[in-house]
């Protein structure tokens, strides 16, 4: 499953409609758990192989999965760690994505915000070697 953040104010994918197109293409179902009843948010947790999006606590939601793949991605020049030892706790596999820029047009957009807020662009090549 692929945990969206493009309904929240801070943290989005800028090149989503590219990132979208490759979940689309590789089976990712894409899910916002600010919209799903907590039940739902269980089931769409507990069934997936591979849970993947941004730093947040949508990802917290793992712990209801058995032996996934957790993908995380980092805004430019912020790192967190709450989400690689929560997934090494469950013995979960965890692989980030921490490498990523700010997107032309960003600059505007994240004026004045704290840069783990901004929103960034992920790399799909990377993106595709970590999902293989």
């Amino acid at each position: 499953i692929y945990v969206s953040r493009q309904g929240l104010p801070h943290r989005k994918v800028a090149n989503y409609t590219e990132v979208r197109e490759f979940l689309a293409d590789n089976g990712f179902n894409i899910i916002k758990p600010e919209k799903l009843k907590f039940t739902e948010q269980i089931k769409s947790f507990s069934n997936a192989d591979i849970i993947m999006g941004g730093f947040g606590s949508g990802l917290h939601n793992m712990i209801y999965a058995e032996d996934a793949k957790i993908i995380e991605f980092f805004p430019p020049e912020h790192t967190n760690y709450l989400n690689y030892a929560l997934a090494s706790a469950l013995g979960h596999e965890y692989e980030s994505i921490d490498r990523t820029e700010e997107g032309p047009g960003l600059l505007t957009e994240n004026e004045g915000k704290l840069k783990k807020n901004y929103s960034y662009n992920i790399s799909v090549k990377e993106l595709k070697d970590v999902v293989e």
